[in-house]
């Protein structure tokens, strides 16, 4: 499909996260995510590309580490830095937002 895989990871021991979306006959969703904290790994030690070959930056807040630096990279090369601020703990939400230029967030988590 063309997607570039090239900085795709694997982690020994490790398992890979996933989801189980749940939606009602409303149309109402919940999503029930697993993520395994060895899949973790210290984002400063991982390969980083050169970031100037994208127009953008998206990051979550899921692995706090790795989108703080991607975060700052964009901000860095002069590109939009994007955070999903989904529902994380406070002090995630303290970290990672003042890194980015743009804020986009779900109801559910703009509510909190």
């Amino acid at each position: 499909e063309g997607v570039d895989c090239s900085h795709v990871r694997r982690v020994s021991g490790a398992r890979s996260a996933l989801a189980s979306i749940l939606v009602d006959a409303h149309g109402e969703r919940i999503i029930v995510p697993f993520y395994d904290t060895r899949a973790q790994a210290d984002p400063e030690a991982l390969p980083f590309p050169d970031i100037t070959a994208f127009d953008a930056v998206l990051a979550d807040v899921r692995w706090p580490g790795a989108a703080a630096l991607a975060l700052n990279a964009a901000r860095v090369a002069g590109r939009p830095a994007i955070l999903d601020a989904d529902i994380a703990p406070l002090a995630v939400l303290e970290q990672l937002l003042p890194l980015a230029s743009h804020i986009v967030a779900s109801e559910p988590a703009v509510r909190i």
